[in-house]
């Protein structure tokens, strides 16, 4: 048996949807943009998103891997505990893993992405700010 390896670079995505193609591809819908991105979103009485999935992308690495991914919400509390799973790295190959909160009532501030490998955790950041509402002229 081979040792593990961890994976050489990750980073977040944030987008509407995601889907898996023929071939093992991943599409992604309505792309909010990576780390550290500040989603605007306008000021309404209750703002809610249809969706969202946070993708963590993972270069490299070799071996099966314990994985969970984990949101937690501006006011410090986990807001969606993802399932455990095994994740399988590969040399030279993407691996994704993503969680979808459909709906997505959504604070202002800062949101943790956590994602754990065995364990080793890894933290990524987003935010929403809220925009005042267009009034009719």
């Amino acid at each position: 048996m081979s040792a593990k390896t961890f994976p050489s670079k990750d980073f977040l995505i944030l987008c509407d949807d995601i889907r898996i193609e023929s071939g093992n591809k991943t599409s992604l819908l309505g792309y909010m943009g990576s780390t550290g991105t500040v989603v605007n979103v306008q000021k309404t009485d209750k703002v809610v998103l249809s969706s969202i999935v946070c993708v963590v992308s993972l270069l490299d690495g070799e071996g099966s891997f314990n994985s969970r991914l984990d949101l937690i919400d501006p006011a410090g509390k986990e807001r969606v505990k993802g399932e455990p799973q095994q994740v399988q790295l590969r040399p030279g190959q993407t691996t994704n893993v993503a969680i979808k909160i459909s709906p997505f009532a959504i604070s202002e501030g800062r949101y943790v992405v956590r994602m754990s490998l065995d364990d080793k955790r890894y933290e990524y950041h987003f935010s929403v700010a809220m925009t005042p509402q267009a009034t009719a002229a």
